[in-house]
């Protein structure tokens, strides 16, 4: 009578467990937004670097600044307002050397940081497009990456940002 017992008991613990390793499977297999979407009124300034440069801009009294002089506003809230309600994307996965190499994301590959007065809203690499305008953004470390499912707005190039 007591075996029986004890056979139960070890197939709830079993399938407590299996239920404890595959929640924790499916977390880390999601890992957490990299892009949640953001009040554009709290953006305080964004960087733009990667091989072709760096540029900051910033949020001042008279509106967006670059380099002490007056931004393309209109190009920078067409930026803001592409990336603020974030991308719908496909699970992230931890890429492979050679994935960080094929999609772009090595070294001088475009990282977009947008920041608010508590720090980061987005720190993201922007890797190369895929087929149908969309692209790849990962980790500052590559250490995660997510495929975009719609359309990205890269226009991330960091040449003259400066009012016309």
């Amino acid at each position: 009578m007591g075996g029986g017992r004890t056979d139960r008991l070890l197939l709830v613990s079993a399938v407590l467990l299996l239920a404890a390793v595959g929640t924790r499977l499916a977390w880390d297999a999601s890992g957490d937004d990299p892009l949640p979407p953001f009040d554009l009124r709290l953006v305080t300034s964004l960087s733009i670097s990667g091989s072709e440069g760096a540029v900051r801009i910033e949020r001042g009294e008279a509106g967006w600044v670059v380099g002490g002089v007056a931004a393309d506003a209109q190009r920078v809230d067409a930026l803001l307002q592409a990336w603020c309600p974030g991308f719908e994307l496909a699970g992230g996965w931890r890429p492979s050397e050679a994935e960080i190499s094929e999609l772009g994301l090595n070294e001088g590959a475009p990282r977009l940081r947008i920041d608010g007065a508590a720090g980061p809203f987005v720190d993201l690499l922007v890797g190369q497009r895929l087929e149908g305008g969309r692209c790849v953004l990962a980790r500052p470390d590559a250490s995660r990456a997510w495929r975009v499912l719609a359309p990205c707005h890269r226009g991330l190039a960091p040449e003259s940002w400066t009012a016309p």
